[in-house]
């Protein structure tokens, strides 16, 4: 399960583990957001799940919380998902492991 939730000037996107992916245990996560046109896109600034570096300098710190925070200025901006106030954001959550990604989440 994926859940969206507003505070302050960011939007957490928060889901469970996942024990396995067909099989073969996780190894990173891909987060996408619906943006403007409707399509899914992944979420690479804030929301790394690879063991990529991370802005809190942790380089797991997405994939050991399964959670981030995308600031609701990115979200707004016109170059990137063109959310507007009051719109619903929605996101999903994709696994990864030697046998390649899951199906997104619900």
């Amino acid at each position: 399960m994926v859940a969206t939730t507003v505070s302050n000037d960011v939007v957490r996107i928060q889901w469970d583990a996942t024990p396995d992916n067909r099989g073969a245990e996780v190894t990173k996560y891909r987060i996408m957001i619906v943006n403007y046109d409707t399509a899914y896109s992944a979420e690479s600034e804030w929301c790394f799940g690879n063991g990529t570096a991370h802005p809190t300098g942790d380089d797991n710190f997405v994939f050991e919380q399964r959670w981030c925070e995308v600031p609701m200025a990115d979200l707004w901006n016109e170059d990137t998902w063109a959310f507007t106030q009051g719109q619903t954001i929605k996101a999903t959550v994709e696994a990864y492991n030697l046998r390649g990604w899951s199906v997104a989440s619900d």
